[in-house]
C-alpha cells in the first residue's frame, strides 16, 4: 500500500506529539507527586516543582491545542477560530513559563558551582535570573 505524504504529515506529527504529551503527562506527575511528599524541600527542590507543573500544563495544553486543531481545521468563521487562539495562546504562555523556570533553575545550580557555601534566596535568584532570561 502506498501512503501520501499529504496524509502522514497530517497524522504523523500530530499523533506524536499527542503520545509524548501524554508520556510527558505521566511522567510530569510521577515527579511533581515525588517532590510534594518531600519533607525538607530546599531551593532547587522549590524550582524543580515549580518546572515540572509548567512542564505538566504544557503537556496538557499541547493535547489541547491538538485537539482544538482537529475539531477547527476546516472552519473559516471566525467565531469558532477563537477557541484554538486562546487554547494556543495558553500553550505558549506555559512553554514561556517552562523556560523561565529552566533559567532559573540554570542560574541557581551556576550560583552553586561557582560559590558552593553560598546560600541563595529566592530575591537574588530572581534578580539574576529575570535579566539572563530576557
Amino acid at each position: 500500500a502506498v501512503v501520501s505524504t499529504q496524509s502522514t504529515g497530517r497524522f504523523g506529527f500530530p499523533v506524536a506529539s499527542v503520545t509524548l504529551s501524554v508520556l510527558g503527562t505521566l511522567a510530569n506527575s510521577t515527579s511533581l507527586t515525588y517532590f510534594i511528599k518531600k519533607k525538607d524541600k530546599t531551593l532547587g527542590d522549590k524550582l524543580l516543582m515549580l518546572l515540572n507543573s509548567l512542564d505538566l500544563l504544557v503537556c496538557i495544553s499541547a493535547t489541547a491545542c491538538f485537539l482544538a486543531h482537529i475539531d477547527y481545521m476546516d472552519t473559516e468563521t471566525n467565531r469558532k477560530i477563537l477557541l484554538p487562539l486562546v487554547i494556543y495562546l495558553i500553550y505558549f504562555l506555559f512553554v514561556d513559563g517552562s523556560a523561565f523556570a529552566t533559567c532559573l533553575l540554570s542560574v541557581s545550580r551556576s550560583i552553586a558551582i561557582v560559590f558552593p557555601f553560598y546560600h541563595i534566596n529566592g530575591k537574588l535568584l530572581l534578580g539574576i535570573g529575570i535579566p539572563v532570561y530576557i
